[in-house]
């Protein structure tokens, strides 16, 4: 199962990161520069936990700018 979210807020973002432990999850947004960053296994926000989540365990995440990749 595929999930699409769209935006990536705080709340939305934190939400993604964990579902995209046993889940497929694309994030989209309209900010080229947020897509980059989460596309490096960083976040656009300060939240130390959910950065340690992107960075070190095995997920299924992806940002992009295109709705089409959902």
């Amino acid at each position: 199962m595929k999930i699409a979210i769209a935006g990536t807020g705080y709340a939305v973002l934190s939400n993604a990161i964990l579902l995209a432990l046993h889940k497929e999850v694309v994030a989209i947004d309209i900010v080229p520069k947020k897509e980059a960053i989460l596309n490096r296994k960083q976040i656009p926000i300060e939240d130390a936990e959910t950065e340690d989540f992107l960075r070190y365990k095995p997920l299924n995440f992806k940002a992009t700018l295109d709705k089409r990749e959902s």
